[in-house]
Formats: structure tokens, sequence, C-alpha cells
């Protein structure tokens, strides 16, 4: 899995598995959410948005099936 490290304040870490299309985001909080039927091309751009949390509320977190992790 591609994972690039964040600490916006908001986004800790993202990474990308591309084969099971899924997409890991943990935050500064510590919640760790894993989005699924992510594609690459929505990933690239949430880590190349100028506006990630922006990117993210509106491309990722309301159109993918997710489900928060526990560790």
């Amino acid at each position: 899995m591609e994972t690039t490290t964040v600490n916006d304040g908001y986004f800790e870490s993202i990474g990308f598995e591309e084969t099971g299309k899924k997409l890991h985001v943990r935050f500064s909080d510590g919640r760790y959410i894993v989005y699924y039927e992510v594609n690459n091309f929505e990933y690239v751009g949430l880590i190349s948005a100028n506006d990630m949390r922006e990117y993210y509320e509106t491309t990722i977190a309301k159109q993918h099936p997710h489900r928060v992790m526990r560790e």
C-alpha cells in the first residue's frame, strides 16, 4: 500500500491500495476510516488538491462506502 504522510492538522496520513480500490485515511484526532471503490484518479486528486479537506469531504466522504476502523 502506498502511504503519504500529511500532518496538516486534519489528516495524519493517507494510504491507497490500488488493487483493492481502498483508501485508508488516518486523521490527526486518531480516527481511521477505510473507503471502498475509490479509483486512482480520486486518490491522486486528493493528495494533490490545494484544499485536501474540501476535496475529501466533497469527493471521497460523501461518495464512497466506508468503514470506521478500531485499533
